[in-house]
């Protein structure tokens, strides 16, 4: 399984004033004119991730990011298994905008609500139908995944 959670922005990484132990930042350009901030997983004594996107959300604000897109995604085998996230703008987390796939979805709806969401935003994949900040390995982060 392939599990992300982090944020997009237009800020550069270097406003962020993040720690490292925590995220991973990421600069995309020149395919994306974004920072990708990788939320690392936090893990109980039963080895279960505890950390929420809106808990990081809300230290990834404090650490200094004014806007953003903010996504939990889930892929399986290859397959889209769970698409969910909010915008952040102004410092703040915009419930109006969040968005949920729902678990019960065929692969071609989570898929068309994913490139939707994602195009919508600015991040539409690209011509091969891939987003390379979703390939396993992108973040060099391979024993945490």
């Amino acid at each position: 399984m392939y599990e992300f959670q982090g944020v997009f922005t237009r800020q550069s990484c270097m406003s962020l004033r993040l720690d490292c132990r925590k995220y991973t930042l990421r600069d995309l350009r020149p395919s994306y004119p974004f920072c990708g901030i990788r939320i690392h997983p936090r893990f109980d004594e039963a080895g279960d991730d505890v950390i929420r996107l809106e808990d990081a959300a809300l230290e990834i604000i404090e650490g200094g990011l004014a806007s953003g897109l903010a996504l939990s995604y889930f892929c399986w085998g290859g397959e889209l298994e769970h698409f969910a996230g909010f915008e952040i703008d102004n410092f703040m987390i915009i419930a109006a905008s969040r968005f949920d796939s729902g678990f019960e979805s065929s692969e071609d709806e989570l898929l068309a609500f994913f490139v939707s969401k994602m195009s919508e935003y600015g991040l539409p994949p690209e011509d091969s139908g891939f987003f390379f900040p979703f390939v396993s390995g992108f973040w060099a982060e391979l024993g945490r995944e």
